[in-house]
């Protein structure tokens, strides 16, 4: 009996793979009200104990004053910003 196998395509490692599912399940546990965008990771840590948050930090030449949560947002913008919304409050 022939079947088809469905897989994840890319060369991501296997938690870069679930970052966005597991973005979305710390989304959910605060309804719709959100997460202030300096809480992702420490509420990640809530919800995922045992799985690091990625690390975000940018690397690059002249990057040392940008500031790191305008990386996180770039970050999950990139990785999450199909799945998420991102919007300013007050």
């Amino acid at each position: 009996k022939d079947h088809n196998e469905v897989s994840v395509v890319g060369d991501e490692n296997e938690d870069m793979k679930l970052f966005k599912t597991r973005l979305i399940a710390v989304l959910l546990e605060y309804g719709d009200k959100g997460v202030d965008l300096s809480n992702v990771s420490k509420k990640w840590k809530q919800v995922w104990p045992d799985v690091k948050f990625p690390n975000v930090t940018e690397n690059k030449p002249g990057n040392s004053g940008k500031r790191k949560k305008g990386q996180l947002l770039r970050f999950i913008q990139e990785h999450a910003g199909d799945v998420i919304n991102v919007s300013r409050e007050g």
